[in-house]
């Protein structure tokens, strides 16, 4: 049976959804709280580095497809210690942050439905296995399920904050003083709406004529990210706001300039389905990398197993295992959502800063190089914002594959002389 492909409009349906995700509810008004009016000079930026980010790791997909993504790119730069650095960032970011993003949507729900007494990760938990029974659908399928949902969301959110313009305040459109720190901080926040662009690289073996429909989908992926943030984001800090409503409704508010009461519920279908746009998307590409690693390790092969639709079904259900832990210890207090999202940004990012270390070696031409050394020095200025304890972690997990890799490069290099 001949395996299906992804176009360009598909693997945008793949990409849109996740990237907006629970961010562009949460970080609009999170960021104007934060920044006052500069808040969407601060968007501009981190849309600017998004799209940099995007094509960085567009090029190193197309030249070393894999469904090992990003790590698949370290190994052929530094070779497997780094490579599985790299893994075990992105897999443990993957085993934490699905479940903070269901979280977000299962808030929308829970106040939509107020009169059913059911735990905010009751929701969680029901919405992970609805997902889970998607991500059994071949990856057509879903990215036509994702498009659909994407396409949803971008329309009312656009809608909404286009018919929201006649409600802009009539003053000053900058009004509030300007803070370095908070400024600083905001960016540290709005990172979480750069998250989802490094997967690319796990769904690159099923994309059809990779060097014309990656950057096809990145084009389309960005500019639609990018309109939709900056509406959404500038609505939000310049419509004019009823006083009864409270700062964390003016998404809500936004969409009642066009919808009226009808905002609450499409404001619970916008956020589920964006979440689970998330989730798919990475929880998707973290089993395909744990059933790529899984094959060269010999206890842990079963979970390479996959079925005739190239669904990784094992590894699958061993990150539903732990999601559901994790659901386990939210509804016990033993960890907070905020705690989840702070340690997953911090992996997430240092998975993101190994593979723009990876395209700094293989990628060719100065640009790439410049790219790659900026992009660097942004994300590890992003990173010092967070837990010392998750910085002793990282640091802890760099030294150990760092010594490993040292060790074996004598090695690697004395190979070559002897072929040679």
């Amino acid at each position: 049976m001949r395996k299906k492909k992804l176009g360009p409009v598909l693997l945008s349906g793949l990409i849109i959804g996740p990237i907006l995700g629970s961010g562009i509810i949460l970080l609009p008004p999170l960021i104007y709280k934060t920044t006052g009016d500069y808040a969407i000079i601060a968007w501009l930026l981190i849309m600017g580095i998004g799209f940099l980010f995007a094509s960085l790791f567009g090029k190193l997909s197309i030249l070393f497809p894999s469904e090992s993504g990003v790590a698949h790119a370290v190994d052929q730069a530094f070779g497997p210690s780094m490579k599985q650095l790299t893994s075990i960032f992105f897999i443990i970011a993957g085993c934490l942050g699905p479940t903070a993003v269901l979280m977000t949507a299962s808030q929308y729900i829970a106040a939509l439905f107020s009169n059913f007494k059911v735990p905010l990760e009751g929701i969680g938990f029901l919405l992970m296995c609805l997902c889970v029974l998607i991500l059994l659908l071949d990856i057509s399928s879903i990215g036509k399920i994702s498009f659909v949902f994407s396409t949803a969301a971008t329309v009312l959110l656009l809608s909404g904050g286009i018919r929201s313009i006649p409600h802009f305040r009539s003053e000053q459109l900058v009004q509030t003083s300007f803070s370095f720190g908070d400024f600083g901080y905001s960016i540290l926040l709005l990172f979480w709406a750069l998250v989802g662009w490094e997967i690319i690289g796990n769904y690159s073996m099923d994309v059809k004529n990779r060097k014309k429909t990656i950057p096809q989908a990145i084009t389309i992926s960005t500019l639609t990210v990018t309109v939709v943030c900056l509406v959404v984001a500038g609505a939000t800090q310049w419509i004019v706001i009823p006083s009864s409503h409270q700062e964390d409704l003016r998404i809500t508010a936004i969409l009642a300039t066009l919808f009226g009461e009808f905002a609450v519920p499409l404001i619970a279908f916008i956020t589920t389905v964006l979440c689970m746009s998330t989730y798919l998307l990475v929880v998707g590409g973290v089993s395909r990398l744990i059933a790529s690693e899984a094959k060269y390790i010999k206890k842990l092969y079963t979970l390479s197993y996959r079925t005739k639709s190239n669904v990784s079904i094992y590894s699958l259900l061993f990150l539903i295992g732990i999601h559901t832990i994790v659901f386990i210890c939210l509804y016990n207090d033993f960890i907070t959502v905020e705690q989840i999202v702070a340690i997953a940004n911090a992996f997430f990012i240092c998975n993101a800063i190994c593979g723009i270390f990876a395209a700094y070696k293989l990628l060719p031409g100065l640009f790439n190089k410049i790219l790659s050394l900026s992009l660097i020095v942004c994300f590890l200025i992003i990173l010092s914002f967070s837990s010392i304890w998750i910085l002793i972690s990282i640091g802890i997990l760099v030294g150990f594959y760092g010594l490993q890799y040292f060790k074996n490069r004598p090695n690697t290099y004395e190979k070559e002389i002897s072929i040679r």
